[in-house]
């Protein structure tokens, strides 16, 4: 029935496309970009005279929380060019600058309330990919990579380019230069722009091109256009980015050892549209730790990737299901090249190649694994294909292959297709689906398995739904990639409705419905949820309250541990949960979020308590601690779970970061904590200090140090 449901849906689609491509509901501004002749000082102080012949752009309209109309205050942007960079300024004036919200100065820092200004570029306007761009009036810079139209961001994506900001008495103003190497770009005289302010105190939007409140600034098909690129230089080069390594272990067991290490990475556009990269000795000895969390359930659990040599260009390589947060189904999956259990597996040398060209996409990436003893790992050739086809606008097909095994001498392959589809204009709503078919081999197990998906998500002003179904067989082994519960299938559907109220105090509310219901193939229950929102309430002030209701059933088919030694047995088990969170205003200097749950749970019950506390004295310094307790009470016996952390984020200008983490839980009874010192000398070129240190509880109370690992590598990127 699905399958029939699915071909009709995609008929209507492709049938839909005239229809969308000419409708009414868009709003898609054009200009042409100036040039400039004389050199520009970057110092966030906009001097109208050195902005000669730039392009102004002034016909902001407000998205948020009055969508349609004109902004309170005038915010003015010019963009100009020459051979060598794309330039931006910024005037946006503010008659209350000492009402701004300045919480952020460090490279990348995730500007949730802070007065800033974001740009999108669609380099090749295809409306489905683009880098985005954006700086606060404190001068913290952040960048990432936009696909499939807004549904995948990879903030942790890092270009070269560069910016100031100054706050007056009138406001803030920036300016900024992006050199055009750091993008790749089509051979296209328009690329695709957009560009969208946010200002704190009001919590406002204001918006450029397609101000729709169910439309945002991601949705690279809703950008504006940009013209003026036809005469653009070649844009080849090399990039030789080195590092240098010292490092000093710890070790409880083996003593104090130093190691010294040097390798690299090397770039090459070979067009100005396809790049290929040479990596050697890799070494992610800066990458931040994962965030710890309880798992009280007998599925693995999905943690992102965070290395820096896979997360460029990662939007290339992605396929399966969409959607940030939790994964369910990834035929590949960089996170298990180069880590196994946690631990790392030197990656002697790969190489990748990226890019576009014309219609279609290419994502390819080769890699040599050493092997790991005291892991049994032997070591591996690796091998992914990741090509795509852009047939039109809306409509994306591609494939993938995978080659290797990560952790065993054996064979493994995936083979795979997709259909990606969005659109902000069909019907006037926001539209996106995405469907995947696979298939692997794995040579050990002597097994063949298939694995599919369907997601479909529509957004318009106040409605939302989303569908989606998806599973696999116990045969599905994917090598490369992630699976958390093979041989079942999880079918989903969510309605949410968000009236806008606007009122004096409230903003709007928020009401949703999510089942969702695991089975085998055959259709027989595993599991199943139904997540209500009775209320949700934002305030104007950023405020809010959330109180849901979960009714579950699950039936596991055999027993498995909770936790703390407490075991839960096969059978067949339904229950009620109830949970109520509370937000005060992020942008407050002092914050909290506080949240108590809980209520039958299996044949016993169940209380959640989470809590945080994020203190910013200045846009300098940040401290947060939160604490997560879970106690359950069952018949097989009673047991509670504890996480800590503390967080200190210290920033002497927007260029020099001192971030320290500490995490602690008594599911694992260890403390660990990193500490790491960064100096980004210029974009490309940074220094590191990491600390990694741990100290464990023992069965008898007593508390012994773990490893403890002092890091100092210097990165030193040389540009041709």
């Amino acid at each position: 029935m699905w399958r029939r449901q699915t071909f009709i849906l995609y008929l209507g689609l492709f049938c839909s496309d005239s229809f969308a491509q000419n409708s009414a509901w868009t709003s898609s501004p054009q200009t042409s970009i100036g040039f400039l002749n004389r050199p520009i000082s970057l110092d966030g102080r906009v001097d109208l005279n050195e902005w000669e012949g730039a392009t102004l752009i002034d016909d902001f309209t407000e998205v948020e929380p009055n969508e349609g109309a004109l902004p309170a205050f005038k915010t003015s942007c010019y963009v100009a060019r020459d051979d060598e960079n794309i330039y931006f300024a910024f005037i946006c004036e503010d008659p209350e600058p000492e009402k701004m919200v300045l919480q952020n100065l460090s490279r990348d820092a995730f500007l949730r309330d802070d007065d800033r200004i974001e740009i999108v570029l669609d380099t090749f306007h295809n409306r489905q990919s683009a880098y985005f761009f954006q700086m606060s009036a404190a001068g913290s810079r952040g960048d990432a990579l936009i696909g499939e139209n807004g549904r995948r961001f990879n903030k942790p994506w890092n270009g070269f380019w560069d910016g100031e900001a100054l706050i007056d008495e009138n406001g803030w103003s920036c300016e900024i230069a992006i050199p055009f190497k750091t993008m790749r770009a089509g051979r296209n005289d328009s690329w695709g722009l957009n560009i969208q302010r946010y200002r704190g105190a009001s919590r406002s939007e204001y918006r450029w091109a397609n101000p729709r409140r169910e439309v945002f600034l991601g949705n690279i098909s809703a950008a504006g256009t940009l013209n003026g690129f036809s005469e653009m230089p070649d844009n080849y080069g090399l990039e030789f980015r080195p590092y240098f390594k010292s490092k000093r272990i710890d070790s409880r067991t083996e003593g104090l050892e130093s190691q010294y290490d040097f390798g690299g990475e090397l770039h090459w556009s070979i067009t100005s549209s396809l790049k290929a990269s040479f990596t050697w000795n890799t070494d992610f000895a800066e990458t931040e730790v994962d965030d710890r969390r309880v798992n009280l359930t007998r599925f693995s659990q999905f943690f992102p990737e965070k290395r820096d040599f896979f997360l460029q260009d990662s939007t290339l390589f992605e396929f399966g299901e969409q959607g940030r947060g939790s994964r369910n189904i990834l035929p590949f999956f960089s996170r298990t090249i180069g880590l196994a259990d946690g631990s790392p597996i030197d990656i002697d040398y790969g190489l990748r190649l990226v890019g576009r060209e014309g219609d279609f996409e290419i994502g390819a990436l080769g890699v040599q694994t050493a092997s790991h003893q005291s892991l049994n790992i032997p070591a591996g050739n690796l091998f992914v294909l990741r090509p795509s086809y852009r047939y039109n606008t809306n409509h994306n097909f591609g494939g993938l292959l995978t080659s290797g095994n990560p952790s065993a001498l054996g064979s493994n392959s995936v083979v795979g297709l997709d259909h990606r589809y969005s659109s902000t204009e069909l019907f006037g709503v926001n539209f996106s689906s995405n469907t995947f078919f696979v298939n692997s081999f794995d040579e050990d197990a002597g097994e063949r398995g298939l694995g599919f998906g369907n997601q479909m998500r529509l957004r318009g002003k106040e409605w939302s739904y989303e569908f989606s179904l998806m599973g696999t067989q116990e045969e599905f082994l994917p090598a490369m990639g992630y699976v958390r519960r093979p041989g079942e299938v999880r079918s989903q559907v969510s309605v949410e409705y968000e009236p806008i109220i606007n009122g004096d105090i409230i903003r709007n509310y928020d009401f949703g419905l999510t089942p969702t219901y695991w089975s085998k193939l055959d259709g027989t229950l595993v599991s199943s949820n139904l997540d209500i929102e009775l209320l949700g309430v934002e305030f104007h002030d950023g405020t809010n309250i959330e109180l849901k209701s979960k009714l579950v059933t699950d039936k596991p088919n055999e027993d498995y541990e909770v936790a703390g030694g407490v075991v839960m047995p096969a059978g067949e088990y339904s229950w009620r949960e109830y949970s109520l969170r509370y937000n005060t205003p992020s942008r407050d200097d002092l914050s909290f979020s506080n949240s108590i749950g809980g209520g039958e749970y299996y044949d016993g019950n169940i209380i959640k308590f989470n809590s945080s506390i994020i203190y910013r004295p200045s846009p300098a310094i940040k401290v947060g601690l939160s604490y997560s307790e879970n106690r359950g009470s069952l018949p097989g016996g009673d047991f509670t779970t504890r996480l800590e952390s503390l967080s200190i984020n210290c920033n002497f200008g927007p260029d020099i970061s001192w971030d320290t983490l500490l995490q602690a839980d008594n599911q694992s009874d260890t403390l660990g904590v990193q500490s790491r010192f960064r100096y980004i000398l210029e974009d490309g070129r940074e220094l590191f200090f990491v600390a990694d240190s741990g100290w464990e509880e023992l069965p008898n109370r007593t508390i012994v140090p773990m490893d403890n690992n002092l890091t100092l590598k210097l990165v030193y990127a040389i540009r041709f």
